[in-house]
């Protein structure tokens, strides 16, 4: 997080600390250093109020500056600690397990797209279908049903 970064920012700051698992405020240093401290205080309170995402874990708060080399150990021990707390709870685990799950129906998807597109009759399909859906005269639900109809048969020899 920048200090001093603006209001036109606060909808996605707010976004930032409902996700965070540690919240590092950068640029504390120089001229910037009492901008950092008040947003440090700031994002405190607002973390404050927000309902924790994790009843084991609360994110902390750190003043980092990479220019002054401080607060990065810092850092770098939260994000470790905050591990050690899920891997204990078992959340790291099945996070993991849920995220090998997405990861096979993504490369599912990808692969069934691209076997899709590949098939010499919906690729001739394709274009036409398109065009018809943009201009209105044939319904999204048809085209689709039309395609796969396409795939289903089996492609023509060459």
């Amino acid at each position: 997080l920048l200090a001093g970064a603006g209001d036109q920012l606060q909808g996605i700051k707010r976004g930032v600390l409902e996700l965070a698992d540690v919240l590092a405020v950068t640029k504390a240093d120089g001229d910037n250093l009492v901008r950092a401290k008040r947003a440090l205080a700031e994002y405190r309170q607002a973390v404050h109020l927000l309902r924790p995402r994790d009843p084991d874990w609360s994110p902390p708060l750190l003043l980092t500056s990479a220019l002054e080399a401080t607060g990065l150990d810092e850092v770098w021990e939260q994000v470790m600690a905050h591990r050690v707390t899920r891997e204990k709870s078992g959340h790291w685990e099945r996070n993991r397990a849920r995220q090998r799950v997405g990861w096979m129906w993504s490369l599912l998807q990808d692969r069934l797209l691209e076997a899709f597109r590949a098939h010499p009759e919906v690729d001739r399909m394709l274009q036409r279908s398109e065009a018809e859906v943009e201009a209105g005269r044939l319904t999204p639900g048809r085209a689709v049903q039309d395609l796969l109809a396409a795939f289903e048969r089996p492609a023509e020899g060459p």
